[in-house]
């Protein structure tokens, strides 16, 4: 009984993917938007998809004009700075979790191509100084389809296909 026990732990497992790197943001010109559910006229770059508050700090969520992908828009006392979120298709959530202490943004956008299903999850926050940091972490889902993301002991958590992924989070 106890070595089947040991068994199902050991081959149910999770496994360790790579570190996930909050990295700075880079600074950027105060984002050029068309504005809310609004279409894309000329001269406009991003339109904006949703507006949240971080620590007191506006985010926007931005999606480009002419193409497919996603930006998220950080305001700083500084200025604004601008983090690629990448290519856009399927469905996305937005939503925070905490990190020691720390609120932290999780945008998740899973795609499906063929019979494979993909979940990428960009993770930002402040720091103490009020710099956002950003960090991107993927895995192909299991057949069951892709499942929402944890922060939990360090890490973010993943449902990858072969079981959980877990990417120790670095600032």
């Amino acid at each position: 009984m106890k070595l089947t026990v040991l068994l199902l732990l050991v081959l149910g497992g999770t496994a360790a993917g790579e570190n996930l790197t909050l990295s700075a943001v880079p600074a950027s010109a105060e984002p050029n938007i068309a504005g809310s559910a609004a279409v894309c006229k000329d001269g406009d770059r991003l339109r904006l998809v949703s507006r949240m508050k971080l620590d007191g700090h506006e985010v926007q969520l931005l999606r480009e004009c002419d193409g497919d992908h996603e930006k998220l828009a950080f305001e700083t006392k500084d200025g604004w700075r601008e983090f690629d979120s990448g290519a856009i298709g399927g469905s996305e959530q937005t939503t925070f979790s905490t990190l020691k202490k720390r609120r932290m943004l999780m945008h998740r956008i899973d795609t499906r191509d063929g019979d494979t299903s993909h979940s990428r999850v960009d993770l930002c926050g402040y720091d103490k100084s009020g710099a956002p940091q950003c960090g991107t972490a993927s895995v192909e889902c299991p057949e069951t389809g892709c499942q929402e993301p944890t922060i939990l002991k360090g890490a973010l958590w993943l449902h990858a296909k072969g079981g959980r992924q877990r990417f120790p989070i670095k600032p």
